[in-house]
């Protein structure tokens, strides 16, 4: 038979838990019995697994962590998007030669190469316009063929940034620097550039330009 004796609650920071022990007539041992108690005892009557005491040491079994399927991986690494690695780089690498080879047209006035490098629907936008697009190449047949050929004159490319944006469309941005003397009167302009190319039948070809 056993006597119990209430002992005033205690305090903790999260629950108020009343406590009270049970004193053994026997040996005379006390025995705390309380509402988180009858928790565990719940807890055990579930054969709920008990956690292994790890007493601050984390050795016990190890997390796994799953990786991707390697195939999965390998597609990611290859791919950019839609277009794989290996694609983008012919894309880009063809661009490029063909962004070159406009540009030495419109140096040397050469508006049949020009021609076959843009588009015959090409939209134009650039400050000579006031913002407006122009379509077509009339405006750029006027400027390569009638417009005056400085007596000297230089060009450098700076930033050239080519983005492919699928396996037939890419987009080129560069700064070009020229610089020329015209009638005894040297001067430098700057302007950055933006074209859109397309392949079109095989072959890039250029479908936007704009100037600032």
């Amino acid at each position: 038979m056993y006597q119990f004796t209430t002992v005033s609650p205690y305090i903790i920071p999260v629950y108020y838990v009343p406590v009270y022990y049970s004193v053994s007539p026997n040996n005379g041992t006390c025995l705390i019995n309380c509402c988180m108690c009858s928790v565990k005892k719940k807890a055990s009557d579930m054969d709920l697994p008990s956690p292994s005491p790890s007493n601050g040491d984390l050795s016990g079994s190890p997390l796994t962590l799953q990786s991707p399927p390697e195939s999965e991986t390998k597609d990611h690494q290859q791919s950019v998007g839609d277009v794989t690695m290996e694609t983008a780089a012919t894309v880009k690498e063809e661009v490029t030669a063909a962004n070159t080879l406009l540009n030495k047209a419109i140096h040397k006035k050469d508006f049949t190469t020009f021609s076959k490098l843009v588009s015959p629907n090409a939209s134009l936008i650039e400050p000579h316009v006031s913002g407006r697009i122009l379509r077509g190449l009339e405006y750029f047949k006027f400027k390569l063929i009638s417009e005056p050929v400085p007596s000297a004159e230089n060009y450098i490319i700076l930033d050239e940034t080519v983005e492919v944006l699928a396996d037939c469309v890419a987009m080129v941005t560069f700064v070009k620097i020229h610089q020329f003397v015209n009638g005894g009167v040297s001067g430098v302009t700057e302007t950055r550039e933006t074209r859109v190319w397309k392949k079109v039948n095989g072959i890039f070809q250029c479908v936007h330009l704009h100037i600032t």
